[in-house]
């Protein structure tokens, strides 16, 4: 039982990205299943900061994983990933949620051996980065992995989002930088990798921040097409979806602009300022477990990339 992988990626900092894969994780446990959520952000750890009280001093981190799987020969890292899954066993999960945060100290964030292109250079499978993370939320007993990528197309992210297996969920603003650097990423992405089976989730696109009606509305409309036209190719047999079926709208929360260093507090944010409500959608569009294991277990000869 593989749980699916979701990626969410932006195009530039300061779009809401990391909060709208906390207010996922908040929506999935509310409906009574657990989360690994992984902070892969590591230049802005920002899901470590939020869960940084209720876990002073983690057992393991993101960047042990990739250092562990690195030195693991095995194919897929199936040692490696093992005894990340026991640390992360024994730290526990906080309200329902095993969070494997970048580092194990923020002080040394910006010390990193083992860098994601040496886990993914040479390596047989392209992919092989969806597959050890979904055989450690297997390990450790999740429903969904949450990764929490950062921004721009970086060697860590490509390795995710160029996989038509995983759930990719694109979170921009309505400010003309992001929106043109999410219009040229999802053109890119339906160059090299589209949905093209059945079977592959469809992306999803999160414009975030909002502002109240009139305004807003008139924006948005306006986005929804550009950005609906930039990812027919993305979307395979399925573009010609509605945007309703493609786009989520989450509405503008000043108290959201700087997360608070408290998971708690964060929460009761999000849940005020309505982005929970609005991500439930996403939930809907996750593939169930028997699902996801057919997919992962799949031949990836197909994809553009392989």
């Amino acid at each position: 039982n593989l749980p699916p992988i979701v990626a969410f990626h932006s195009f530039k900092g300061g779009v809401g990205r990391t909060t709208h894969a906390l207010a996922l994780a908040q929506a999935i446990i509310g409906e009574k299943q657990k989360v690994l959520l992984v902070d892969a952000d590591m230049e802005a750890p920002g899901i470590s900061w939020v869960f940084e009280r209720r876990l002073p001093n983690p057992l393991v981190c993101f960047a042990d994983l990739l250092a562990v799987a690195h030195g693991d020969t095995s194919p897929t890292a199936e040692n490696g990933v093992k005894l990340v899954a026991d640390r992360l066993k024994s730290q526990g999960p906080i309200d329902g949620i095993y969070v494997l945060p970048s580092f194990r100290s923020l002080e040394r964030f910006t010390n990193l051996e083992i860098k994601p292109e040496h886990l993914l250079q040479g390596a047989k499978d392209p992919f092989l980065l969806t597959q050890i993370l979904a055989n450690l939320g297997a390990e450790v007993g999740v429903d969904v992995v949450i990764v929490d990528l950062r921004s721009g197309m970086s060697e860590l992210a490509a390795g995710l989002i160029l996989d038509p297996r995983v759930h990719r969920i694109f979170v921009t603003t309505l400010s003309g930088q992001a929106i043109s650097g999410t219009e040229k990423t999802l053109q890119l992405l339906g160059n090299r990798a589209p949905s093209r089976r059945d079977e592959d989730p469809l992306p999803a696109l999160v414009i975030a921040q909002v502002p109240p009606e009139p305004l807003g509305s008139t924006l948005v409309k306006d986005v929804e097409i550009q950005l609906l036209e930039a990812a027919r190719a993305l979307l395979g047999e399925a573009g010609e979806v509605e945007s309703r079926q493609f786009v989520v709208t989450t509405p503008f929360a000043e108290s959201l602009l700087a997360l608070p260093s408290s998971w708690e507090e964060t929460v009761a944010r999000l849940q005020k300022a309505g982005i929970v409500d609005a991500v439930r959608s996403l939930v809907e569009r996750l593939p169930g477990k028997e699902e996801s294991r057919e997919i992962l277990g799949e031949d990836i000869q197909n994809s553009s990339l392989a």
